[in-house]
């Protein structure tokens, strides 16, 4: 090998190692540290079904949580709390025995809806009771577990079952009302919800692995444009978005500034959907002067 051979060589080795050290260093997560005269923590972007294979997650993020004394989740669905969920599930998205389905949407619904659920292998009669809004969440879940996804991988499950004994465990929320908000849809609202859901399954493959990759890469833009999408693409969902993203982000961020505390530091696991954009908890804790910092 030439000289000039072996000094080429060496300065392309360096140029790789430094590209690899760059971007190690330049590498971001969904995670931020809040820090303001109230408290301080960290704000964790979830996402509610994942997989295995994610875990376990950066040291980074491991190292934050480790110095927290309490965890805050939009709602405590740890293993022991799995057949409470359920029932708060049943009682508050099912129509009663004289009532059902099909008398709450339109037939292009009900038959889309029983296509659907054809296709996932299961019969609408067993969905007879379920009203819209709960049968939506329904198809979007075997929707994500059929692509391997997981809700015990969820990121939030992940933290509250990891939790140490001794760590306090808050809900921003609590599950019920998250139940309530979707119950107060009107029909015509809670059938919307329904119909672009079994709508946009047709593309949910490519959508979930982009909005992953952004979770994972912590590209807050990728996962702001994929979110948004959807109203710009369908202006009548707007109502929607407002109800089950913007108003409980604003929601969502009062109860996180009276849970800081000066005594411990808060972990907060929120949906990594109401963390980005302007009306987003990042912009909200910052701009109730918070020194917010994406890590």
């Amino acid at each position: 090998m030439t000289m000039l051979k072996m000094t080429w060589t060496k300065l392309s080795l360096i140029a790789v190692i430094m590209a690899g050290i760059t971007s190690f260093m330049e590498a971001r997560h969904f995670l931020w540290s809040v820090t303001g005269t109230e408290g301080s923590g960290y704000i964790m972007g979830s996402i509610h079904l994942l997989k295995k294979e994610y875990f376990p997650l950066p040291d980074a993020i491991r190292n934050a949580f480790a110095e927290c004394g309490a965890l805050a989740v939009e709602a405590d669905i740890s293993a022991d709390k799995v057949a409470e969920a359920a029932l708060i599930q049943m009682q508050k998205g099912m129509y009663d025995e004289d009532d059902s389905l099909k008398n709450h949407v339109s037939t292009e619904t009900w038959q889309l809806a029983e296509r659907k659920l054809s296709e996932l292998g299961m019969d609408i009669k067993g969905f007879a009771r379920f009203k819209p809004w709960m049968l939506a969440l329904t198809i979007v879940s075997m929707e994500m577990m059929r692509m391997g996804f997981d809700p015990r991988w969820g990121v939030d499950r992940y933290f509250l079952e990891t939790a140490p004994d001794d760590m306090e465990i808050l809900e921003l929320e609590g599950l019920e009302s998250q139940m309530e908000l979707f119950n107060g849809f009107s029909d015509a609202m809670s059938e919307r919800f329904l119909f672009f859901n079994i709508q946009e399954s047709e593309n949910a493959r490519k959508q979930v692995e982009d909005m992953v990759s952004a979770w994972f890469t912590g590209d807050i833009d990728a996962m702001e444009s994929l979110l948004t999408r959807s109203i710009q693409e369908h202006p009548e969902l707007t109502g929607l978005y407002e109800v089950i993203v913007y108003q409980r982000n604003q929601s969502m961020t009062e109860r996180i500034l009276e849970l800081f505390s000066p005594q411990r530091k808060l972990f907060v696991v929120v949906g990594a959907a109401h963390l980005v954009g302007e009306k987003g908890i990042i912009a909200r804790l910052r701009g109730q002067g918070y020194r917010v910092r994406q890590l």
